[in-house]
């Protein structure tokens, strides 16, 4: 799918004039996208639809860092390619410390460089845009569990539908806590559909699964996240299986953790959320009349906790999730770690 010519995504290449530069700037733009090539100090001036940027790392030197997080500051979702004459560590370390796509090197980068966008940035611009349902039994049930990849959804511009089950009346105020869940979604760029189940009896059959499957006809999600049904709750239990019925049509099913998983919660998806962490602790915030009383709102607690599941992720930020059905989970929302070494072996593989 070729965007228009009002949306074309750009990939910006921040490198001095050289030889090869027209030959991969037409490479690109024949597929029918921007190209745009900037000195480092030029670069920091482009923010308009940019999807990669290509940065030679010799040329940037010390403001590759900054200039990164500059071209981010206006393009979240923005992918990044460091580009050297050389391998060495410290740009093998700073690839890592910028989630960069990959480094490629050698004594001719542009070659290899041609040979990666035609790899990963069509797959990417021709990327379908989603749609994500997260179910939780109770207001906050989400935000604890995932409102960092809910970001990473967001970034990709995925469309995020939060499904709310309950009020949350054990807990505090129900009226209360319906405007904080509705805070929250605002705060997530999510649409929140909130039911009234009473809180700590929710079923697991009827008429549960029939509110799931209705709204899951009128929003065709990818992607379900729900709970686990390893969880100390009888409300999480109940919601991970009504969940199962409703979704199983749905491609990619997910379960997340919450503060009253048991030790039979075991993930094996870790989704990196260094960079949405914020994100995941303002969507938080939001519940502010049960932020002071729940220990497991701390957000020393939350990071604790993502950084244990890090161990699984070179200890980043993670967020962990059981895999119930994966048809077709999306990169774009998980870690790069993986990309960046696949990327790192194909660039030494066709410097030799």
């Amino acid at each position: 799918m070729k965007p228009t010519a009002a949306t074309r995504p750009t990939v910006l290449l921040v490198s001095p004039p050289a030889p090869g530069m027209p030959l991969i700037q037409r490479a690109i733009e024949k597929k029918g996208w921007r190209s745009v090539c900037r000195t480092a100090p030029e670069a920091f001036q482009e923010s308009k639809g940019l999807e990669l940027a290509v940065i030679d790392v010799q040329h940037a030197g010390p403001s590759t860092a900054l200039l990164a997080a500059a071209l981010r500051s206006h393009a979240p979702q923005l992918r990044i390619v460091l580009m050297a004459k050389e391998p060495c560590f410290e740009h093998a370390m700073l690839a890592l410390e910028l989630e960069a796509e990959t480094l490629i090197h050698g004594p001719a980068p542009w070659g290899q460089l041609e040979r990666v966008l035609n790899r990963s940035v069509p797959k990417q611009l021709a990327r379908k845009m989603r749609t994500v349902l997260a179910i939780g039994a109770h207001p906050d049930d989400v935000e604890i569990g995932l409102a960092g990849t809910l970001a990473k959804h967001r970034e990709a511009q995925d469309r995020i539908v939060v499904l709310t089950l309950s009020g949350g009346g054990s807990g505090g105020d129900s009226k209360m806590r319906r405007r904080e869940a509705l805070e929250a979604a605002r705060r997530m760029g999510a649409e929140l559909v909130h039911l009234d189940f009473e809180d700590t009896r929710i079923p697991e059959d009827e008429p549960v699964i029939t509110a799931i499957e209705d709204l899951i006809r009128r929003i065709r999600p990818d992607v379900v996240y729900t709970h686990s049904l390893n969880d100390n709750h009888q409300d999480h239990r109940a919601v991970h299986r009504a969940s199962l019925v409703a979704a199983r049509g749905v491609p990619t099913v997910l379960a997340y953790q919450s503060p009253s998983a048991n030790v039979d919660f075991r993930p094996t998806r870790f989704v990196a959320i260094d960079r949405h962490f914020d994100a995941k602790l303002w969507a938080v915030d939001a519940y502010a009349s049960q932020v002071g009383i729940r220990p497991y709102l701390d957000p020393n607690l939350l990071e604790s906790n993502a950084k244990y599941w890090g161990r699984f992720r070179q200890y980043r930020l993670v967020e962990p999730f059981e895999v119930i059905r994966d048809a077709a989970f999306d990169i774009a929302t998980a870690d790069l770690g993986a990309a960046l070494r696949t990327g790192l072996s194909v660039a030494q593989t066709n410097g030799k």
